[in-house]
């Protein structure tokens, strides 16, 4: 079997090694803890050189999608879950506070949001959101999708903009644009574990980049650029996703100049532009010909109104077009019309302003809740990266803290590479419904982090 899915792939044999094997996990044919072929049983099938195996199940390896026990062989790796558990899954949901999801902060029960549902109840043209398939989205809704990304900073930088059904489907996308099967994408060590699963569904392979403080530096960028053979990378410059991280704006011109040089293009994902005062030109100003700028309104208004916008070069409108067509033809129209009128009359505007003032209350009391430990966090960002003591892993300390009722994502869920070793967690303090629960929540991760961790501990959960 082995032998010939592997000879109908074209390219160099470990590819497509690493191809028919990846494709045969995600697909479902080989679950974790099936054995696999020996290198030399591998390198007899296929006629090839023991190298050549072993090349491969290294890459397969690296990808964190195999692993090797010594006198025993080559096993599908245990599966690691794309995304932190949803709250309906966790125990005691009733009383369970997520913090590994970032939510906005109460924005979905803004009266502002109840407000613009009534009035388009009441003089909307139904017919017309509702008999007409437009791609890219109505004009108008792209009209105010400009709107929203010159209220973000972006207001020097021409291009087509499309609806999309959230931030998520303006990354597919974008990636599905600018890639093939088989291709690198270059992104932060850490990553949002979304662009993980955009990876793993075309069928492409991350190139982990350095970051600091201010994410992404440019030498491990421009290394990756000429070693690497990747032409795109995927960033998050504004509080980076899990770290904070915030690219400087000298930063962010020196990462354009990089991409401008090699010819890489950049899909920057710009969800939590709005919270930041004042505002940083996004990336995509720095080099708006190799751009591709993502956001979105969940960060803002909530999840389930699924609008974002995303700006793209007008040489990529054609297959812009294709990708939307082949994954959900167009953003919902109704949908669109609530997140335009919100921005049109200034509603969005004020629910940014609450969120961004909130978040500082809430950081501050992050701030004093976890004085005593190491953290990465920035004074209006939704999250904190909290880095581990006293023996606890990431996920042996999610584990933990979701059996006493709080959620929390473990670091491993953004490491880009297996090789990458997280030693953090991500509070997404935005989730709590209110600041006593926050207290509690941080009170008791406090509280579980400051004891040593026990043998074998949450290893049952």
């Amino acid at each position: 079997m082995w032998a010939d899915l592997i000879r109908q792939v074209p390219g160099p044999r470990y590819r497509a090694i690493v191809q028919v094997i990846s494709d045969a996990i995600r697909s479902g044919k080989l679950s974790a803890r099936d054995q696999l072929p020996t290198h030399r049983e591998l390198a007899r099938q296929l006629d090839i050189d023991v190298g050549t195996a072993s090349r491969a199940y290294t890459e397969l390896r690296r990808r964190g999608l195999i692993s090797g026990e010594v006198g025993r062989g080559t096993y599908v790796a245990e599966t690691v879950r794309d995304a932190p558990s949803s709250i309906s899954e966790a125990p005691s949901a009733g009383s369970f506070i997520d913090l590994s999801h970032n939510f906005p902060l109460n924005a979905p029960t803004s009266p502002l949001v109840a407000r613009t549902i009534e009035e388009l109840s009441r003089d909307c043209d139904i017919a017309g959101l509702m008999t007409h398939q437009v791609d890219l989205g109505h004009a108008h809704h792209r009209e105010a999708g400009r709107a929203w990304l010159d209220f973000n900073g972006l207001s020097d930088a021409d291009g087509e903009i499309a609806v999309t059904a959230g931030a998520q489907h303006g990354l597919l996308l974008a990636i599905s644009a600018l890639t093939r099967p088989g291709d690198r994408v270059m992104t932060e060590a850490f990553t949002y574990f979304g662009m993980k699963s955009v990876a793993t569904m075309l069928g492409l392979e991350l190139v982990a980049v350095d970051i600091d403080g201010e994410g992404v530096l440019p030498e491990s960028f421009e290394n990756a650029c000429r070693t690497s053979g990747a032409k795109v990378l995927y960033c998050t410059p504004t509080l980076h996703n899990p770290t904070t991280a915030l690219m400087s704006e000298g930063r962010r011109e020196e990462i354009a100049e990089i991409s401008r040089r090699y010819g890489v293009h950049i899909v920057e994902d710009d969800v939590y532009g709005f919270l930041l005062e004042p505002r940083l030109r996004p990336l995509c100003s720095h080099a708006p010909d190799l751009t591709f700028y993502v956001t979105s309104l969940s960060k803002c208004i909530g999840p389930g109104l699924r609008i974002g916008f995303l700006r793209f070069p007008a040489s990529y409108r054609e297959k812009v077009g294709l990708a939307t067509r082949a994954t959900t033809l167009m953003a919902s129209p109704l949908t669109a019309e609530i997140a335009a009128r919100m921005i049109e009359t200034g509603f969005l505007h004020c629910i940014a302003a609450d969120q961004s003032a909130m978040m500082k209350q809430r950081q501050s009391t992050a701030g004093l809740l976890l004085r005593e430990y190491s953290m990465q966090r920035h004074p209006q960002s939704f999250h904190v990266w909290l880095e581990m003591v006293n023996g606890w892993s990431p996920r042996e300390f999610s584990l933990e803290a979701e059996r006493l009722g709080v959620g929390v994502a473990p670091g491993d869920l953004f490491a880009v590479s297996s090789a990458t070793r997280s030693r953090a967690v991500r509070l997404c303090i935005s989730a709590a419904n209110d600041a006593s629960q926050l207290n509690s929540a941080l009170s008791l991760l406090s509280g579980l982090l400051e004891k040593p961790r026990k043998t074998g501990a949450s290893r049952a959960a």
